[in-house]
């Protein structure tokens, strides 16, 4: 009869294995985090660039339309827009009369301040924020 116990079973992993994979797991997850978070703020940053330029947009036909002036009026552009999911909805304090091309014609906000975006009537963008978050976003 043979002796059972001094037999060594080799199937699965040692708990020192384990620890060293999800400690290798957890340093990836640590440096990956931040970039994705930036990704994310990105594409819900794009919303409120689509509104910017339909308000722009409008801002323009409403310029052509009525003697060569921008409004500050939401309802005096022409322009159907949805209620923003990660932005504070628009209001006429979101439009603004430029008096020329280059003054802006709209703002949009990000839900919970975080950040503002404006844009001109010639279509240039600007982002405002007490944080870094303009600069990650491209801005």
């Amino acid at each position: 009869m043979s002796d059972q116990s001094n037999i060594r079973s080799t199937n699965g992993f040692t708990i020192v294995e384990v620890l060293v994979v999800v400690i290798i797991i957890g340093v990836f997850v640590t440096v990956a985090l931040p970039n994705f978070t930036t990704v994310f703020e990105k594409t819900k940053s794009a919303e409120g660039l689509q509104i910017l330029e339909a308000l722009r947009k409008a801002q323009w036909t409403h310029y052509y339309e009525n003697g060569n002036l921008f409004t500050a009026t939401l309802a005096d552009l022409d322009v159907d827009i949805p209620t923003p999911q990660h932005f504070a909805a628009i209001t006429d304090a979101s439009i603004l009369a430029g008096a020329t091309p280059s003054d802006d014609v709209a703002t949009i906000t990000r839900t919970g301040g975080l950040y503002t975006f404006s844009i001109t009537a010639d279509g240039d963008i600007a982002c405002t924020s007490a944080t870094t978050v303009c600069g990650k976003l491209g801005f």
